[in-house]
């Protein structure tokens, strides 16, 4: 599983990259379009970028929490446990989205918005 964070990092890239392709290849041309083009497109790589952030936190996250039970189980006299009999555990400080959203804050140019 951990060999695959590349992979998911990769897949935003081609999402992207995929969306951002099919914008210029649907614009009319008028400038009032080629404005909603431009903003759409900013919104599409702010949230890749963010979503990339947070599956790399993520997988620091567990990697932490892995190296942590590791430490425990050695200072147990522990040598080898199987996954089966070992619980899955969360990080001591989960992560709370709803934390670090904050509504009054502008977020020009975010999908549905209307400028003017």
């Amino acid at each position: 599983m951990r060999d695959s964070v590349s992979e998911v990092l990769y897949a935003f890239s081609v999402v992207r990259t995929t969306l951002i392709r099919f914008l210029r290849g649907s614009a009319i041309g008028n400038a009032e379009d080629l404005h909603a083009e431009y903003e759409l497109a900013l919104s599409i790589c702010d949230f890749t970028e963010k979503a990339v952030y947070y599956v790399a936190r993520g997988y620091e996250d567990a990697c932490l929490a892995d190296a942590k039970a590791a430490t425990r189980r050695k200072a147990k006299g522990k040598t080898e446990t199987k996954a089966k009999d070992k619980p899955k555990t969360l990080p001591q400080e989960p992560w709370d989205p709803a934390e670090e959203w904050n509504p009054d804050i502008s977020r020009g140019g975010d999908v549905g918005e209307v400028s003017g």
